[in-house]
Formats: C-alpha cells, structure tokens, sequence
C-alpha cells in the first residue's frame, strides 16, 4: 500500500522541525511536536494503526544525492516490527527529491516530489 498526502505541513511547521530535532531519533510521546501528530493524524486517516513502543521519528539533512538504498525494517531485519514508512521534503531539493521503490528487482523512481508531501507506504512496500 502506498499513499501520498499533499501539503501535510506548512513552511512554518517544516522549519520548526528542522530547528528543533534536525538529525535526532524521537519516540512518540507526550511531548511529540504539533507539526508531527499532524502527520501521524495524516496516517491515520489512511490506516488503522497504533504507534508501538518502538515507533520513532527522525528529521535527517538528507546528502546531496540522498540516502543509500536501505529497507525500513533494517538493511539486517533488525527492525521487522516496522510497518510503515514515510517521507516528507522539509527544504527545497535541487532535484525534486527522487523517490525509489523496488519490488521483484524492478525499480520505480518518483521524481519531482513536492516540498511537504508525505509519501506513506506500508511495508513490505508494494
């Protein structure tokens, strides 16, 4: 299952978070900011789901040419409590913040995402 949710925060909010959590992990708690529990209230508009203990957020300044091919369950399946993923462009990308879903070896590139879109999906990703 994949989902896409337009606009699911504002440059305001986007910026808060960037100040305040840039490249740290967060579980979710009573002190989750606004900016996140209205993602989360995003997603669970979508599915049914109940944050687990070892559900977390993490804001990362991504590299020029973004992340290494990875698995939100872990590279090593350390992490196969995971269900769902999502992604969320803070700050303008040069390159539209490319996307990429593999299923069966077949790679699918999303190009020219948009500033503050969520992009949902469940895992494994179909």
């Amino acid at each position: 299952m994949r989902a896409v949710v337009k606009s699911v925060l504002t440059a305001e909010e986007a910026e808060d978070l960037i100040k305040d959590s840039l490249n740290k992990s967060f579980k979710f708690s009573k002190n989750t900011p606004k900016s996140l529990e209205k993602i989360l209230n995003s997603i669970l508009n979508i599915v049914d789901l109940k944050v687990q203990k070892e559900s977390y957020w993490r804001i990362e300044k991504t590299q020029p040419f973004g992340h290494d091919w990875h698995l939100d369950t872990g590279n090593g399946n350390h992490m196969l409590w995971c269900k769902y993923g999502g992604t969320v462009l803070l700050t303008e990308h040069g390159n539209g913040g490319y996307l990429k879903y593999r299923k069966n070896g077949v790679e699918e590139l999303i190009k020219n995402r948009e500033q503050f879109d969520l992009y949902f999906h469940s895992m494994p990703v179909n």
